[in-house]
Parts: C-alpha cells; sequence; structure tokens
C-alpha cells in the first residue's frame, strides 16, 4: 500500500546540530531551514544521530515537501528560504546527489 504524499521531491544534504538545521539541494549553493511537524523533525534528527559520523557532518535525503519564504527571525533568517518536510524517504550517509 502507497503512501500518498503532497509536495514535490527534494534530494540533497541534511546537516542537524546545534542552531542548525539545514537543506542544501543537490547541485545548489543555497541552504534551506527545514521545519516540519514534531514527528518528522524527530525522525530527521533520529536518522541524523545515527548516520552522520561526526557533528555537521552532512548526511544526505529525498524528502517530500515544499519551499517556503524566507524566515524573518531567528536563526532560519540567514538562509536563502525554509523547506517545509512532509515526509522523509531516505536518509543515509552515501551521497545519492551525484
Amino acid at each position: 500500500e502507497e503512501t500518498i504524499v503532497n509536495g514535490s521531491v527534494y534530494k540533497g544534504a541534511y546537516i542537524y546540530g546545534h542552531e542548525v538545521n539545514s537543506f542544501q539541494p543537490c547541485g545548489s549553493d543555497k541552504e534551506y531551514w527545514v521545519i516540519g511537524d514534531n514527528d518528522v523533525m524527530e525522525g530527521l534528527s533520529d536518522g541524523y544521530s545515527e548516520k552522520s559520523h561526526k557533528a555537521y557532518t552532512p548526511v544526505y535525503v529525498t524528502v517530500n515537501g515544499e519551499m517556503m519564504e524566507k524566515a524573518t527571525d531567528g536563526f532560519a533568517a540567514d538562509y536563502d528560504g525554509q523547506l517545509k518536510v512532509s515526509y522523509v524517504q531516505y536518509l543515509g550517509a552515501e551521497n545519492h546527489c551525484e
């Protein structure tokens, strides 16, 4: 049974850490602050802890979500925009941008 998920599919590098929660699409130099429901965010942070070998090392993700406008305050304001993730298809250490 397939899960029907809304939003576009994005692939790229994900970094999670103290005051960092960023997504950089494959082939792009833009970085997006990641937002989402608690269970989605928990899955990302747990997956990151499991797959990343040291702090602030990217893991690779394929996610469903939508690009949102840039935040106006907080850490998110330093990024090019926000990515609201609705579903995580893949999270792992292997670079699948190539």
